[in-house]
């Protein structure tokens, strides 16, 4: 016999939720971009953020959990550190104001460097590659990254600091990382970029 209805014993028609969709890191990156800047292409990307989209994405899944900096937070940053938006340009990229663009960016900058540690010095001589000639034994690759900083107001540090390369004011950096694992091993204590090349900064 049928149980009667309104009883705790009566046949509940199942209900389907449907699940929501997860959306990948590439996705998620993907659409962030498009929204703030034009829609997305690979050479825009790295134009605007300074590293690849798989790059962007490893940051993000390896340290966004640990972190608590969102996804935005960490592009953010990642522009800041590539672009160096002078005044309230960084908040109209990222339709904020100047104050709340400050707040979130150096937060993010903060608390990515007190957890990120992909410097391992200690692999430098890690799988070394063996080779013929005066570059037997290359254990390391070094190269140099500009990043940009606020036009000085004096002319002497001007000519310093500016870089015909990007066409603006900069730090250099040398950056070195093992010949075969690709571990970053050293970066250095960093330099006016006009007045030291590639080679010097990186003896």
């Amino acid at each position: 016999m049928a149980a009667p209805c309104g009883s705790q014993d009566t046949c509940k028609t199942p209900v389907f939720v449907a699940p929501i969709p997860v959306l990948k890191t590439e996705d998620k990156v993907k659409g962030i971009y498009s929204h703030y800047f034009s829609s997305y292409t690979d050479a825009a990307f790295n134009s605007n953020i300074g590293l690849s989209l798989q790059e962007v994405c490893y940051v993000i899944d390896k340290y966004s959990a640990e972190t608590s900096v969102t996804p935005l937070a960490f592009m953010m940053a990642l522009h800041f550190a590539w672009k160096y938006p002078e005044g309230h340009y960084g908040g109209v990229i990222w339709k904020m104001c100047r104050q709340q663009y400050a707040f979130k960016v150096w937060k993010a900058v903060n608390v990515i460097e007190a957890f990120m540690n992909e410097i391992k010095m200690e692999n430098r001589l890690k799988s070394a590659i063996c080779i013929d000639g005066p570059a037997a034994y290359c254990t390391l690759h070094t190269d140099s990254s500009d990043f940009m900083v606020h036009r000085p107001q004096n002319k002497e540090d001007q000519k310093k600091y500016y870089t015909f390369k990007r066409r603006k004011f900069a730090m250099r950096y040398a950056i070195a990382v093992s010949a075969n694992t690709g571990d970053l091993c050293w970066v250095s204590s960093g330099d006016p970029a006009g007045s030291i090349s590639d080679l010097n900064i990186n003896i």
